[in-house]
């Protein structure tokens, strides 16, 4: 009896071993997941950045363009309506 309560003793001891392992593995696959995430997350951070901060100014940059020559066009527009519209005066008048 004496042997099998000695086995018992060191199944008990190994199971508690084995338990506070797995405890620990656990833990520490838990840090190493949210250091994996934090170091993706900031990769993609810097990819994103590097890939999309370009083209938007590219595209600031386009938008400032066009703003320009809807000014343009629309000095050009109003000098157009005014030469008209003095034109049309002028008929009037002769008419």
């Amino acid at each position: 009896m004496v042997d099998k309560e000695l086995l018992e003793a060191i199944g008990q001891m190994v199971d508690a071993k084995l338990a506070q392992q797995r405890s620990e593995i656990k833990a520490d696959m838990a840090q190493q997941k949210a250091e994996i995430l934090e170091e993706t997350t900031q990769n993609m951070k810097v990819l994103l950045d590097a890939e999309f901060t370009p083209k938007f100014n590219l595209l600031a940059e386009d938008l400032g363009v066009l703003h320009e020559k809807i000014d343009q066009i629309e000095t050009k527009l109003d000098a157009i309506e005014t030469k008209v519209g003095s034109h049309e005066i002028k008929l009037k008048v002769i008419n």
